[in-house]
């Protein structure tokens, strides 16, 4: 008999595995001296990030979400490839193959309610795609189509979840910006949430189980602003307060109380910067060490 996710397995909410936890890893990318390495931090902990390993191939653009302990990796490359990756967060090493994205895809955005990870939008291989697919943390395989997006043309996109509804925040259609949502345990097509406070896309969010914070990015000039919702309830976007750096193509992880932003482009620089932010308090976000080298286009995810 298949509960409300699908599976018998996943009853109730608070059995799903979690999606969250105390480290925090970042796949970096192809601007960076390592093109393949992998990076951890504890994220409880200001401090600079340690070796982890490498993924299966120099990815850039890569999107990451996490559930029950094991990291996932989308997609990314120029040109863009179709793989999955996996590791194992709580043991540094390198990353595994897990399967296939539906096709090669870069820049989109991916969100985990801890059992199904899902990936939507992005930079296909032409051209954007709306494009949601998912798959199940726990078992390799490919993906397997979700439903679509608002539009073709969302990438650079953030994906951000509470357990149960997931979000995409950065460009909605080729010319209009905002947030859009889905239920991450039924498949079908994506519905508008609500504006951003500043119109901009190539962002980065973290989350608790009710909050979700989208941080900096660009739209013309590139900007430091990160604003947040109530990812239950739809509306617009508030603001949070101040990145420490203007940039975009970060990458973010959170152990649901505090979260982390880690390199990116600023204003043209690539940077090794990080950053973090108390979620549930909005105010500017604090220095919290250096990524091992600057980095963009970071796949970021938590767990224990």
């Amino acid at each position: 008999m298949s509960g409300p996710f699908g599976s018998s397995q996943w009853m109730y909410l608070s059995e799903l595995p979690p999606r969250l936890g105390a480290r925090g890893v970042f796949a970096q990318t192809a601007t960076a001296t390592n093109p393949d390495r992998i990076s951890y931090i504890t994220i409880a902990n200001t401090g600079n990030a340690t070796d982890f390993g490498n993924m299966t191939a120099s990815n850039q653009g890569g999107n990451g979400c996490a559930g029950g302990g094991r990291g996932i990796i989308f997609g990314g490359g120029y040109p863009a490839v179709n793989v999955i990756q996996y590791l194992t967060i709580a043991n540094t090493g390198n990353a595994s193959d897990f399967g296939d994205m539906i096709q090669n895809n870069y820049n989109g955005g991916a969100l985990s309610n801890g059992a199904r990870g899902v990936h939507g939008g992005g930079d296909g291989i032409d051209s954007a795609v709306d494009i949601i697919e998912y798959i199940t943390i726990a078992s390799t395989g490919n993906s397997t189509d979700f439903g679509n997006l608002l539009d073709v043309g969302p990438n650079g996109l953030a994906g951000f979840c509470d357990g149960s509804r997931g979000c995409f925040a950065g460009k909605i259609t080729a010319s209009a910006f905002g947030i859009q949502y889905i239920t991450v345990a039924s498949t079908g097509n994506a519905t508008d949430f609500g504006d951003l406070s500043v119109n901009r896309y190539a962002i980065a969010a973290v989350e608790s189980d009710t909050r979700g914070v989208i941080g900096a990015g660009r739209a013309g000039p590139y900007v430091n602003t990160m604003d947040y919702v109530t990812i239950a309830s739809t509306g617009n976007a508030t603001d949070f307060g101040d990145a420490t750096i203007t940039a975009k193509g970060r990458g973010a992880a959170s152990n649901g109380t505090r979260g982390v932003f880690a390199g990116g482009n600023d204003n043209g620089s690539v940077s090794n910067v990080m950053d973090y932010i108390t979620i549930a308090n909005t105010g500017n976000a604090s220095d919290f060490g250096d990524l091992l080298e600057v980095a963009q286009n970071i796949a970021g995810m938590s767990g224990d």
